[in-house]
């Protein structure tokens, strides 16, 4: 009920009660005053009534709006997940790539991706695909073997890169009784037994720089991953993954 028609409502009582009355001025005054009495109830009792109204549909929209921010949310979520996902999958088929520079924006993109919270650590663990497929496999005994190659090839370089570095003095340093053995160490002759290309001519030296910028790569994949899993990384595999990348061979 809106004011006009409690408006001519009164006006037809007042009409009413004047007809009956119209000799008895005290009485129309008392009847007056009851008729104001009870418009202004009238009114009091619409206003209580609509608020009451109006805190039930507020009451009953904040179910709706926490509903409406929590599916935003898990959209968003779901989102980007879906991206990181994109991004994972690139960055692997690049990892496979035979050109170098696209294997090292893939192998980038994981390190990146390993360190968001949007992946749990089965997610993240399925970039250990990557390192494990490495010449090396990040063993301590294949790095140095690799590291040996790779300073004869500076040698024959004169003043190539990574000469003197101390992780390739640290690295390469003969075994010792704790350390695994190495097949092809101490004197032995059996230079290709790793399958690592030897430094007889400039394509191999090159291939040697090479195949070294893409194992520091994988170890730092992998201490970035071992980080992020809360697992052990070879004292070998950190020096590795903080040398100097050899420059990429046009």
């Amino acid at each position: 009920m809106n004011d006009q028609q409690m408006q001519e409502i009164t006006d037809r009582v007042v009409a009413a009660l004047e007809g009956l009355s119209s000799s008895d001025p005290g009485w129309w005054t008392y009847v007056a005053a009851l008729a104001s009495v009870a418009l202004l109830a009238a009114v009091i009792g619409v206003t209580v009534v609509g608020l009451r109204n109006l805190r039930q549909k507020e009451s009953a929209s904040k179910p709706n709006v926490a509903n409406d921010a929590r599916n935003l949310r898990r959209t968003r979520e779901s989102d980007a997940m879906t991206e990181w996902w994109t991004r994972a999958q690139w960055a692997l088929n690049a990892t496979a790539s035979t050109n170098d520079t696209m294997f090292s924006y893939g192998i980038g993109i994981l390190g990146v991706l390993a360190k968001s919270d949007l992946a749990n650590s089965e997610e993240k663990s399925l970039f250990d695909t990557v390192w494990k497929g490495s010449g090396t496999r990040m063993r301590d005994e294949e790095i140095r073997h690799l590291l040996e190659q790779h300073r004869d090839a500076a040698r024959q370089e004169k003043g190539g890169p990574l000469i003197g570095h101390s992780s390739i003095r640290e690295l390469s340093r003969p075994a010792t009784a704790n350390d695994p053995p190495v097949f092809g160490e101490n004197g032995s002759s059996e230079d290709e037994s790793h399958g690592y290309p030897q430094a007889d001519h400039q394509a191999h030296k090159d291939e040697v720089f090479a195949t070294l910028r893409r194992e520091i790569l994988a170890a730092r994949l992998k201490v970035t991953l071992d980080e992020q899993l809360n697992r052990e990384t070879s004292p070998t595999v950190k020096s590795l993954a903080q040398m100097k990348l050899p420059p990429i061979v046009r």
